[in-house]
């Protein structure tokens, strides 16, 4: 995780995204993750089935979705390297 110091501590970059469904979107993700500099994300809306955690490219995301029935809802966390 690349973590920046100052001389009050660590300051780690957190973000928020409403994805609206994360399929197709895992480059995107680390794009965005990227471009803001980000070390989390939170997600929301990702639609996803089943709970995990998987790593795309060296960003650790951690998903939690229904189990039955159709996709909604669900929510995860990305964790840069």
């Amino acid at each position: 995780m690349s973590a920046r110091s100052g001389n009050k501590g660590t300051l780690y970059r957190i973000g928020t995204w409403n994805v609206r469904s994360l399929r197709n979107k895992k480059c995107e993700l680390i794009q965005e993750m990227e471009r803001y500099n980000l070390d989390v994300l939170g997600l929301s809306e990702t639609k996803v089935r089943g709970n995990g955690m998987k790593v795309i490219d060296g960003t650790s995301y951690v998903y939690a979705g229904v189990s039955d029935g159709r996709a909604r809802g669900g929510v995860g966390i990305a964790i840069a390297e």
